[in-house]
Protein backbone atom coordinates (compact mmCIF):
# COMPACT_ATOMS: atom_id res chain seq x y z
CA UNK A 1 0.00 0.00 0.00
CA UNK A 2 1.47 3.72 -1.28
CA UNK A 3 0.88 6.16 1.01
CA UNK A 4 0.12 9.23 -0.72
CA UNK A 5 2.39 12.47 0.12
CA UNK A 6 1.39 14.87 -2.46
CA UNK A 7 -1.12 22.51 -6.99
CA UNK A 8 4.34 51.69 -18.84
CA UNK A 9 1.77 53.61 -16.17
CA UNK A 10 1.77 56.72 -17.34
CA UNK A 11 3.42 60.06 -15.73
CA UNK A 12 2.18 63.16 -15.76
CA UNK A 13 4.70 65.88 -15.78
CA UNK A 14 3.63 70.01 -15.80
CA UNK A 15 6.39 72.32 -17.29
CA UNK A 16 5.50 75.73 -16.20
CA UNK A 17 7.20 78.86 -17.69
CA UNK A 18 7.22 81.79 -16.25
CA UNK A 19 8.21 84.96 -19.51
CA UNK A 20 8.43 88.15 -17.56
CA UNK A 21 9.73 91.24 -20.00
CA UNK A 22 10.99 94.12 -17.93
CA UNK A 23 14.86 95.24 -16.83
CA UNK A 24 17.00 93.44 -14.51
CA UNK A 25 16.24 94.47 -11.57
CA UNK A 26 12.99 92.30 -11.52
CA UNK A 27 10.77 95.45 -11.84
CA UNK A 28 8.02 95.83 -14.32
CA UNK A 29 6.42 99.42 -15.29
CA UNK A 30 8.02 100.88 -11.89
CA UNK A 31 6.90 98.44 -9.92
CA UNK A 32 8.03 95.49 -8.15
CA UNK A 33 7.67 92.02 -9.39
CA UNK A 34 5.11 89.85 -8.16
CA UNK A 35 7.13 86.71 -6.19
CA UNK A 36 5.16 83.83 -7.78
CA UNK A 37 5.94 81.78 -4.83
CA UNK A 38 3.90 84.00 -2.55
CA UNK A 39 1.00 85.51 -4.35
CA UNK A 40 -1.61 84.48 -7.06
CA UNK A 41 -2.00 85.45 -10.29
CA UNK A 42 -3.53 88.79 -9.47
CA UNK A 43 -0.67 89.77 -6.72
CA UNK A 44 -3.32 88.39 -4.19
CA UNK A 45 -2.02 85.98 -1.46
CA UNK A 46 -0.72 82.21 -3.13
CA UNK A 47 -3.70 80.06 -4.39
CA UNK A 48 -1.37 77.44 -2.80
CA UNK A 49 -2.24 78.85 0.63
CA UNK A 50 -5.56 78.78 -0.13
CA UNK A 51 -5.66 75.60 -1.20
CA UNK A 52 -3.52 74.37 2.25
CA UNK A 53 -6.30 76.01 4.13
CA UNK A 54 -8.92 73.99 2.30
CA UNK A 55 -7.12 70.77 2.78
CA UNK A 56 -8.75 67.94 4.87
CA UNK A 57 -7.23 67.20 8.53
CA UNK A 58 -5.21 64.49 9.23
CA UNK A 59 -6.81 61.60 11.15
CA UNK A 60 -5.62 59.40 13.58
CA UNK A 61 -7.47 57.31 15.29
CA UNK A 62 -7.05 55.78 18.12
CA UNK A 63 -6.15 51.96 17.73
CA UNK A 64 -6.15 49.40 20.67
CA UNK A 65 -3.10 48.13 21.55
CA UNK A 66 -1.56 45.27 20.49
CA UNK A 67 -0.88 42.41 22.23
CA UNK A 68 0.74 39.37 21.28
CA UNK A 69 -0.58 35.65 22.81
CA UNK A 70 0.65 33.73 26.02
CA UNK A 71 1.39 30.30 25.16
CA UNK A 72 -0.93 28.37 27.52
CA UNK A 73 -0.82 24.38 26.73
CA UNK A 74 -4.20 23.36 28.23
CA UNK A 75 -5.47 26.74 25.88
CA UNK A 76 -3.69 24.75 22.55
CA UNK A 77 -4.28 21.25 23.68
CA UNK A 78 -8.08 22.91 23.70
CA UNK A 79 -7.41 23.86 20.34
CA UNK A 80 -6.05 20.96 18.80
CA UNK A 81 -8.66 18.62 20.14
CA UNK A 82 -11.26 20.57 18.49
CA UNK A 83 -8.89 20.61 15.41
CA UNK A 84 -8.73 16.52 15.74
CA UNK A 85 -12.47 16.20 15.41
CA UNK A 86 -13.25 18.64 13.19
CA UNK A 87 -10.88 16.54 11.06
CA UNK A 88 -12.43 13.15 12.04
CA UNK A 89 -16.26 15.01 10.68
CA UNK A 90 -14.93 16.31 7.24
CA UNK A 91 -16.58 14.41 4.18
CA UNK A 92 -18.33 16.09 0.79
CA UNK A 93 -21.55 13.87 2.06
CA UNK A 94 -23.33 16.95 3.52
CA UNK A 95 -22.64 19.09 0.35
CA UNK A 96 -23.94 16.32 -2.36
CA UNK A 97 -26.65 15.50 -0.02
CA UNK A 98 -27.71 19.92 -0.04
CA UNK A 99 -27.02 20.31 -3.12
CA UNK A 100 -29.17 17.33 -4.77
CA UNK A 101 -31.99 18.48 -2.30
CA UNK A 102 -32.02 21.83 -3.30
CA UNK A 103 -31.97 21.40 -7.18
CA UNK A 104 -34.92 19.15 -6.33
CA UNK A 105 -36.81 21.99 -5.90
CA UNK A 106 -36.39 23.52 -9.83
CA UNK A 107 -39.37 23.14 -12.47
CA UNK A 108 -39.21 23.90 -16.18
CA UNK A 109 -36.92 26.29 -17.29
CA UNK A 110 -36.05 27.35 -13.46
CA UNK A 111 -33.14 26.57 -14.26
CA UNK A 112 -32.49 26.84 -17.22
CA UNK A 113 -29.76 23.79 -17.55
CA UNK A 114 -28.01 21.87 -20.14
CA UNK A 115 -26.97 17.54 -19.19
CA UNK A 116 -24.98 15.25 -20.91
CA UNK A 117 -23.83 11.90 -20.09
CA UNK A 118 -24.47 12.49 -16.67
CA UNK A 119 -23.16 15.98 -16.38
CA UNK A 120 -25.07 18.89 -16.00
CA UNK A 121 -24.07 22.81 -15.62
CA UNK A 122 -27.70 25.25 -14.98
CA UNK A 123 -27.44 28.99 -14.47
CA UNK A 124 -30.29 31.11 -13.39
CA UNK A 125 -32.01 33.78 -11.50
CA UNK A 126 -35.32 32.65 -11.52
CA UNK A 127 -38.04 32.09 -9.03
CA UNK A 128 -40.49 29.04 -8.82
CA UNK A 129 -44.18 28.60 -9.32
CA UNK A 130 -43.97 27.18 -5.38
CA UNK A 131 -41.47 30.05 -4.38
CA UNK A 132 -37.59 28.78 -4.66
CA UNK A 133 -35.13 31.27 -6.03
CA UNK A 134 -32.49 30.10 -8.08
CA UNK A 135 -28.96 32.48 -8.75
CA UNK A 136 -25.83 31.71 -10.04
CA UNK A 137 -24.62 28.85 -11.73
CA UNK A 138 -23.35 25.32 -11.03
CA UNK A 139 -21.52 22.34 -12.56
CA UNK A 140 -21.75 18.79 -11.45
CA UNK A 141 -19.84 16.21 -13.08
CA UNK A 142 -19.62 12.54 -12.72
CA UNK A 143 -16.71 10.63 -14.49
CA UNK A 144 -16.30 7.34 -14.50
CA UNK A 145 -12.79 5.60 -14.88
CA UNK A 146 -11.17 9.02 -14.94
CA UNK A 147 -7.61 8.25 -14.34
CA UNK A 148 -5.10 5.52 -13.73
CA UNK A 149 -2.62 6.09 -11.13
CA UNK A 150 0.90 5.05 -11.21
CA UNK A 151 -0.17 1.78 -9.32
CA UNK A 152 -2.14 0.94 -12.17
CA UNK A 153 -5.49 1.40 -10.52
CA UNK A 154 -8.77 3.19 -11.88
CA UNK A 155 -10.56 6.02 -10.13
CA UNK A 156 -13.92 7.44 -10.37
CA UNK A 157 -14.42 11.00 -9.52
CA UNK A 158 -17.85 13.66 -9.06
CA UNK A 159 -17.68 16.99 -8.39
CA UNK A 160 -19.69 20.08 -7.47
CA UNK A 161 -18.71 23.58 -8.60
CA UNK A 162 -20.22 26.74 -8.92
CA UNK A 163 -21.30 30.22 -7.30
CA UNK A 164 -25.32 30.00 -6.59
CA UNK A 165 -28.04 30.55 -3.71
CA UNK A 166 -30.95 28.37 -3.83
CA UNK A 167 -33.68 29.63 -1.25
CA UNK A 168 -36.91 28.00 -0.47
CA UNK A 169 -39.93 29.87 0.44
CA UNK A 170 -39.07 29.09 3.52
CA UNK A 171 -36.35 30.60 3.38
CA UNK A 172 -34.24 28.22 4.58
CA UNK A 173 -30.86 28.69 1.85
CA UNK A 174 -28.18 26.46 0.38
CA UNK A 175 -25.36 28.35 -1.01
CA UNK A 176 -21.98 27.44 -3.23
CA UNK A 177 -19.33 29.30 -3.65
CA UNK A 178 -16.14 26.76 -4.73
CA UNK A 179 -16.21 23.19 -5.32
CA UNK A 180 -16.11 19.70 -3.67
CA UNK A 181 -14.40 16.84 -5.24
CA UNK A 182 -14.31 13.20 -4.33
CA UNK A 183 -12.41 10.45 -5.95
CA UNK A 184 -12.57 6.57 -5.09
CA UNK A 185 -10.81 3.44 -5.98
CA UNK A 186 -10.37 -0.36 -5.16
CA UNK A 187 -7.79 -2.33 -6.31
CA UNK A 188 -7.39 -6.19 -6.83
CA UNK A 189 -6.56 -6.80 -2.94
CA UNK A 190 -10.10 -4.84 -1.61
CA UNK A 191 -8.00 -1.64 -0.87
CA UNK A 192 -10.30 1.13 -0.86
CA UNK A 193 -8.82 5.05 -1.58
CA UNK A 194 -10.62 8.36 -1.39
CA UNK A 195 -9.70 11.67 -2.03
CA UNK A 196 -11.63 14.57 -1.31
CA UNK A 197 -11.18 18.26 -1.64
CA UNK A 198 -13.56 20.80 -0.04
CA UNK A 199 -12.81 24.26 -1.06
CA UNK A 200 -14.52 27.95 -0.98
CA UNK A 201 -17.95 28.36 0.89
CA UNK A 202 -20.78 26.43 1.67
CA UNK A 203 -24.37 27.08 3.65
CA UNK A 204 -26.88 24.65 3.87
CA UNK A 205 -29.93 25.69 6.75
CA UNK A 206 -30.88 22.68 6.45
CA UNK A 207 -27.62 20.66 6.77
CA UNK A 208 -27.84 17.81 10.18
CA UNK A 209 -26.15 19.85 12.94
CA UNK A 210 -23.94 17.06 13.94
CA UNK A 211 -22.28 17.48 10.23
CA UNK A 212 -19.58 20.13 9.59
CA UNK A 213 -21.83 22.13 7.39
CA UNK A 214 -24.18 22.41 10.07
CA UNK A 215 -21.85 23.44 12.58
CA UNK A 216 -20.18 26.51 9.88
CA UNK A 217 -17.43 25.59 9.89
CA UNK A 218 -15.28 26.36 7.14
CA UNK A 219 -12.77 23.82 5.14
CA UNK A 220 -10.58 24.58 2.70
CA UNK A 221 -8.19 21.37 2.11
CA UNK A 222 -7.90 18.12 0.84
CA UNK A 223 -8.40 15.25 2.91
CA UNK A 224 -7.22 11.71 1.94
CA UNK A 225 -8.59 7.97 3.56
CA UNK A 226 -7.27 4.33 2.60
CA UNK A 227 -8.02 1.07 4.14
CA UNK A 228 -8.95 -2.41 3.35
CA UNK A 229 -12.86 -2.95 2.56
CA UNK A 230 -12.87 -6.37 4.62
CA UNK A 231 -10.99 -4.97 8.07
CA UNK A 232 -12.39 -1.46 7.70
CA UNK A 233 -9.84 1.56 8.63
CA UNK A 234 -9.22 0.70 12.72
CA UNK A 235 -7.88 -2.87 11.96
CA UNK A 236 -5.56 -1.21 8.88
CA UNK A 237 -5.21 1.89 7.18
CA UNK A 238 -4.04 5.80 7.04
CA UNK A 239 -5.38 9.52 6.92
CA UNK A 240 -3.77 12.40 5.31
CA UNK A 241 -4.72 16.19 5.53
CA UNK A 242 -3.25 19.31 4.07
CA UNK A 243 -5.35 23.07 4.08
CA UNK A 244 -6.98 24.49 6.72
CA UNK A 245 -9.95 24.10 8.68
CA UNK A 246 -11.73 27.38 10.86
CA UNK A 247 -14.76 28.06 12.47
CA UNK A 248 -13.96 25.46 15.35
CA UNK A 249 -15.62 25.76 18.89
CA UNK A 250 -18.71 27.32 19.65
CA UNK A 251 -17.56 30.53 19.68
CA UNK A 252 -15.66 29.89 16.31
CA UNK A 253 -12.57 31.10 16.75
CA UNK A 254 -10.46 27.93 16.10
CA UNK A 255 -8.70 26.85 13.55
CA UNK A 256 -6.22 25.07 12.20
CA UNK A 257 -3.97 24.61 8.74
CA UNK A 258 -1.10 21.97 8.26
CA UNK A 259 0.84 21.38 4.71
CA UNK A 260 1.07 17.53 5.17
CA UNK A 261 -0.44 15.35 8.19
CA UNK A 262 -0.63 11.88 8.48
CA UNK A 263 -1.39 8.99 10.81
CA UNK A 264 -1.71 5.38 9.72
CA UNK A 265 -1.72 2.12 11.57
CA UNK A 266 1.03 -0.06 12.78
CA UNK A 267 -0.39 -3.02 11.01
CA UNK A 268 0.70 -1.18 7.69
CA UNK A 269 4.46 -1.12 9.39
CA UNK A 270 4.41 2.66 10.69
CA UNK A 271 6.51 3.18 13.65
CA UNK A 272 3.53 4.54 15.63
CA UNK A 273 -0.30 5.33 15.36
CA UNK A 274 -0.61 7.31 18.27
CA UNK A 275 0.45 10.62 16.97
CA UNK A 276 0.85 11.79 13.38
CA UNK A 277 3.48 12.40 10.93
CA UNK A 278 4.36 15.84 10.55
CA UNK A 279 2.97 19.03 11.85
CA UNK A 280 -0.19 21.26 12.58
CA UNK A 281 -1.06 24.91 13.40
CA UNK A 282 -3.92 25.12 15.29
CA UNK A 283 -5.41 28.98 16.32
CA UNK A 284 -6.14 29.43 19.64
CA UNK A 285 -9.44 31.22 21.59
CA UNK A 286 -7.51 34.22 22.12
CA UNK A 287 -5.86 34.89 18.58
CA UNK A 288 -2.46 32.80 19.09
CA UNK A 289 -1.24 30.93 16.39
CA UNK A 290 1.00 27.92 17.54
CA UNK A 291 2.91 25.32 15.40
CA UNK A 292 3.20 21.79 16.66
CA UNK A 293 5.69 19.54 15.78
CA UNK A 294 5.25 15.48 16.23
CA UNK A 295 7.94 13.27 16.53
CA UNK A 296 7.43 10.79 13.67
CA UNK A 297 8.74 12.48 10.55
CA UNK A 298 5.93 12.64 7.49
CA UNK A 299 8.64 11.89 4.74
CA UNK A 300 10.57 8.87 6.12
CA UNK A 301 7.98 7.50 8.82
CA UNK A 302 10.83 6.72 11.13
CA UNK A 303 10.33 7.80 14.70
CA UNK A 304 12.60 10.87 16.08
CA UNK A 305 11.04 10.69 19.49
CA UNK A 306 8.55 9.21 21.92
CA UNK A 307 5.63 7.47 20.76
CA UNK A 308 3.26 9.51 22.71
CA UNK A 309 0.82 11.72 21.21
CA UNK A 310 2.21 14.77 22.00
CA UNK A 311 4.52 17.45 20.00
CA UNK A 312 6.74 20.45 20.07
CA UNK A 313 5.11 23.69 20.42
CA UNK A 314 6.60 27.11 18.72
CA UNK A 315 5.53 30.26 18.40
CA UNK A 316 5.56 32.38 15.27
CA UNK A 317 9.06 33.38 15.81
CA UNK A 318 10.37 29.76 15.59
CA UNK A 319 11.04 29.57 19.42
CA UNK A 320 9.85 26.84 21.29
CA UNK A 321 7.95 27.68 23.74
CA UNK A 322 6.06 24.00 25.03
CA UNK A 323 4.49 21.01 24.02
CA UNK A 324 0.94 19.75 23.56
CA UNK A 325 -0.63 16.07 23.89
CA UNK A 326 -3.49 14.82 22.53
CA UNK A 327 -5.74 11.72 21.66
CA UNK A 328 -5.68 11.02 17.61
CA UNK A 329 -7.68 7.56 17.57
CA UNK A 330 -10.77 9.65 16.58
CA UNK A 331 -9.17 9.83 13.10
CA UNK A 332 -8.58 5.91 12.99
CA UNK A 333 -12.21 5.21 13.79
CA UNK A 334 -14.16 3.64 10.49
Amino acid sequence: MRLLRDSLFPQLCLAVLVACSGSDDGKQDGHEAADPATSGSDGSASDADADADDAPSGYDPELPEASSATFDQARTEAALALAIAGLSGLSTDPVFDAYDAAMAGGEGYCPAYYEQDGNTFWYASCTTSTGTWYDGYGFYNYYEDYMVDGEGNVWDTEYISGAATVREATGETFHVGGYVQRSWTTDENNWTSIQEGLFGSFQADDAPADTWLGRGEQPSLYAYRAFNEDYGLAAGGYVGFQGSLGGLGDAGQVALNTDLMILGTTSLGLPCQDEPGGSITVRTEDGGWWDITFDMDAERFVLTGDCDGCGTVTDAAGAVVGEACADFSLLLED
